[in-house]
């Protein structure tokens, strides 16, 4: 059984760490708030990001 996200959430991949974190979709749209990776604190913003995955 592979299992899937349902629902609107945004995920982002870290350009530093690449690992995965959820971010609101109105910051991601908005592109100048900057995005904060939980795993390694980096800052960046979303048209930085090394992948955004959408539903």
């Amino acid at each position: 059984m592979v299992a899937e996200k349902e629902g609107s959430a945004v995920f982002v991949r870290c350009p530093s760490c690449s690992g995965w974190f959820n971010a609101a979709a109105p910051l991601i749209d908005r592109g100048d708030i900057p995005l904060y990776c939980p795993s390694c604190t980096r800052r960046f913003l979303p048209r930085e990001a090394a992948e955004i995955d959408r539903p």
